[in-house]
This record gives C-alpha cells, structure tokens and sequence, in this order.
C-alpha cells in the first residue's frame, strides 16, 4: 500500500466493467476542475475503448446511467486519486485560476512549477498556499470552512434519494409530456 493518494492514472469500475481515467497534464486538468467540468473528466479523460462504451451507453434510453450518475462516477473517481471531495478541488482551482499571479509567485517562491506537477500536486500545492496565504489561525479557518462545506447542488446529487421535490417535478413533467401526445 503506497502513502498518498494514488493519483492519475486512475482504474475504476462501472457495472462490472474496468475503465481508467488518463492523466492529461495536471495543469491542463486543473483547468476543467477550475470550472467544474466534470465532463471533461469523465468521460472525456477516459482511456478508449472506454470512453466510446460510456457515450454509447448515454445514449442509450434503455440504460440506466445517467448524467447524474456519470457526474457520481466522475467526481468520485477524481476524489480517489486525489484525496480531496470534488468540491473542494474545485473551490481550489478555481481560487488558484482566479488569483494566478498570487500562487504563481508563491510557486517560485518555494521552487514548484505547476504547469510540469501532477494535478494532485497542483491541488496540494494550493492548499499549502492558501494556508500560508491565511496568516492567523481563526482566518484559516473561515477558509476550510468555505472550501468544505457541500455546495447544495452538490449535496443533492450525492445523496442516495431523489429528493421529493424533484421527484413531483419529474413526474408532473411526464404527465405534460403525456398529455401533448
């Protein structure tokens, strides 16, 4: 057993079938992160035939995966190699494209390059920088805080119920659907 997270490349199975997320550069993934695309992860970093078998099932109406479900096994894949919730290394990302200058100086500083580190460097990288970048204690903790907390949406899709009001929505839509033929 290895210390760390085990990164990218990452194995995963999907109803019995074993598919690998790629390692597209962790600079390049960090990118998508930033903007939470998910899709640009899975399927998008799925080694082929891999990610030819998850767009086919997509678009099958008969097969039960979902986007919703696509999303669980894309953001639960990348949480694996790297150690982090999805969210987290999206709020990550993010702050780090939004405030490149800042952690690009912060990276000189401390001899790391992110544009030639794996990603889950760059996202270990970042928290590092924001910890330092905090100063006092109790301000550290305001920003754990917000990089933790489940954004709503998120929390939604994670957990294992439809919630009711989504499931009147879908109902009352299919009713509609029915009625125009």
């Amino acid at each position: 057993m290895g210390f760390g997270p085990p990164g990218l490349p990452r194995p995963f199975i999907v109803d019995g079938e074993p598919y690998t997320l790629t390692n597209p550069g962790g600079h390049i993934l960090a990118g998508s992160v930033a903007a939470g695309n998910w899709y640009a992860v899975v399927p998008a970093l799925v080694d082929e035939p891999g990610r030819a078998r998850l767009l086919g099932r997509l678009s099958d109406v008969n097969d039960p995966l979902t986007l919703k479900w696509l999303w669980r096994i894309a953001t639960g894949t990348l949480a694996e190699a790297v150690g982090l919730p999805w969210h987290v290394q999206v709020r990550l990302c993010a702050t780090v494209h939004a405030k490149w200058v800042w952690f690009d100086g912060w990276c000189i500083r401390h001899g790391f390059s992110p544009r030639t580190e794996p990603y889950e460097r760059i996202v270990a990288a970042a928290h590092a920088w924001l910890a330092e970048a905090s100063g006092k204690p109790d301000e550290w903790e305001k920003v754990e805080r917000n990089l933790w907390t489940i954004p709503p949406g998120d929390a939604l899709l994670i957990g294992d119920q439809t919630p009711p009001w989504l499931a009147a929505e879908e109902a009352r839509l299919f009713e509609l659907a029915e009625s125009l033929g």
